[in-house]
């Protein structure tokens, strides 16, 4: 039997996400601006209020949301009521064993963390995303597809890098 988890937001990146997270968990949303009861064949079982009477019955969560406040919010949010935020990795991700990766992230495919990278706690790394030796993606970061952290460089604390950019070489972004 699976362990349950709650998806925190059912827009966009969390249906995509959860096509990626049902394949280890029992998965339910929770969303405060849906009005269906499910979402992908997923049910939604509340709204972000509903957190702390939820977790008698789910233990684990996770935030797919692309807003770095919002994120960060909910993932102190969830800490504090003592939920679990585990790591959602897809299959095909390489991670150094030199590297060092946060709680709460998600990685989706094909993305590299290299030998001495750092990435934060509530980071998101969508598709094709390349942290190279010594990046840092800093606690709830974002980089979009196709996106390079070179070797040195630094993504500031709540900063999302677009679609196909590369953050240079020792750069602060």
């Amino acid at each position: 039997m699976k362990d349950k988890i709650l998806i925190l937001g059912a827009g966009g990146f969390g249906r995509e996400a959860s096509e990626f997270i049902r394949k280890e968990y029992d998965c339910a949303f929770v969303d405060d601006s849906c009005f269906d009861s499910t979402v992908c064949d997923i049910p939604v079982v509340g709204k972000m209020s509903d957190l702390p009477k939820l977790f008698g019955e789910y233990k684990k969560a996770v935030i797919p949301i692309g807003n770095s406040t919002v994120r960060e919010k909910l993932f102190t949010e969830c800490l504090n009521i003592g939920y679990e935020l585990p790591n959602i990795i897809c299959d095909d991700v390489y991670i150094s064993p030199y590297a060092t990766i946060g709680e709460g992230c998600i990685l989706l495919s094909r993305v590299m963390v290299q030998n001495g990278a750092s990435v934060g706690r509530g980071v998101i790394l969508h598709p094709n995303v390349e942290v190279h030796l010594g990046g840092t993606m800093e606690d709830f970061t974002m980089a979009y597809t196709n996106s390079v952290i070179m070797t040195g460089a630094v993504v500031t604390k709540g900063k999302t890098v677009s679609s196909t950019t590369t953050i240079e070489k020792n750069q602060t972004y």
